[in-house]
């Protein structure tokens, strides 16, 4: 369920990185004015190697065992300038690095659907999606500039709908962790996720209304089936940003947590989703999207198709094994 400052009984690790400030006035691009302020900046485990499998150093307050995990890359993806991908055992870590606020232009959309496309790999089992200091400040303005004065009607927004298209669509729990700004295209990115959590200190918003334009990635489309239509509406007509505990009142957020545990936390859960019956969340997944907006026998069949077609799985026959054997059922995601 949702909750605020939340916590579990085990930590992935301490993850460690530099500060990085962003300085006063609006940057060049996004029209958005950031406060002055030291951010942590991205940051990567580290790790003691066990054998061939990797457990996270760093104490915390909390001593009960953390999976470990194996980790079989940790780079930027070649030919990628502005997506970092990690893979850590079974989970991809996604992460735009575009300073100073990750403004999506249609390079970083492009990038994005490619790395999303690679998250497809069945022996990804998670994602999580982020970016820091500010998770997405929403498209660069001057692709906006440049398509006005050439007078063409389509712009650069549909390589940022496809992108998140397939990030919707991959069959595995997906994670946006949230920092800093998600407005606009940044919003609508965190919206292709299954989860949110979001920094005590962020803020969220679909401004393009102040633009004179709409969104255009899915801000009124995806917004509403996880808010409702009246807030949608609410939030598309003023254009104004909200801040993380009403993003957590309204349905936005799954979770609010201090900044520095943000990404912390989502990794830790996604560690946990990669262990689940992955095939399993993928039918269920399918069928609580594809069950919106139809009858009611309609959806009925949705389901039952993604109930056979689990039922027919390995782990379904792993998870009934281990139940009648009163052990722990050990899921491969097929």
């Amino acid at each position: 369920g949702r909750q605020s400052n939340g916590r579990r009984s085990w930590d992935p690790g301490r993850w460690v990185g530099e500060g990085r400030g962003t300085g006063p006035g609006p940057h060049e691009g996004t029209g958005v004015d950031l406060p002055l302020r030291a951010t942590p900046g991205f940051v990567r485990p580290q790790y003691n190697p066990v054998g061939d499998e990797c457990t996270p150093t760093g104490s915390t307050s909390n001593s009960a065992q953390v999976p470990s995990l194996a980790i079989r890359s940790v780079s930027r993806v070649a030919g990628m300038e502005f997506i970092d991908v990690s893979i850590d055992g079974a989970v991809a870590l996604v992460r735009l690095n575009r300073p100073p606020v990750n403004a999506l232009n249609e390079q970083l959309s492009l990038e994005l659907k490619e790395a999303f496309v690679q998250c497809q790999d069945p022996s990804i089992r998670s994602v999580v999606v982020t970016g820091k200091p500010h998770f997405a400040a929403g498209a660069d303005i001057k692709d906006f500039k440049e398509t006005l004065d050439t007078g063409a009607k389509e712009i650069g927004a549909s390589s940022i709908r496809d992108a998140i298209a397939v990030l919707d669509a991959l069959a595995k729990p997906t994670i946006a962790a949230v920092h800093g700004y998600a407005l606009g295209g940044g919003c609508e990115l965190s919206l292709g996720c299954d989860f949110r959590y979001v920094a005590e200190d962020s803020k969220i918003g679909q401004p393009e209304i102040l633009l004179g334009i709409i969104p255009g990635a899915g801000g009124t489309q995806r917004l509403q089936r996880v808010i409702g239509f009246q807030r949608t509406k609410e939030l598309t007509y003023s254009g104004r940003q909200v801040g993380a505990e009403e993003a957590l009142e309204i349905g936005y957020a799954d979770k609010v947590l201090p900044t520095d545990e943000v990404l912390q936390m989502a990794l830790a859960d996604a560690a946990v989703w990669a262990t689940k019956a992955t095939a399993a969340i993928a039918a269920a997944k399918k069928a609580l999207a594809d069950g919106r907006g139809v009858s009611l026998d309609e959806a009925m069949l949705v389901e039952r198709e993604g109930f056979e077609e689990s039922f027919s799985t390995d782990d379904a026959k792993e998870g009934v094994n281990a139940f009648l054997e009163k052990r722990e059922a050990n899921f491969k995601g097929n």
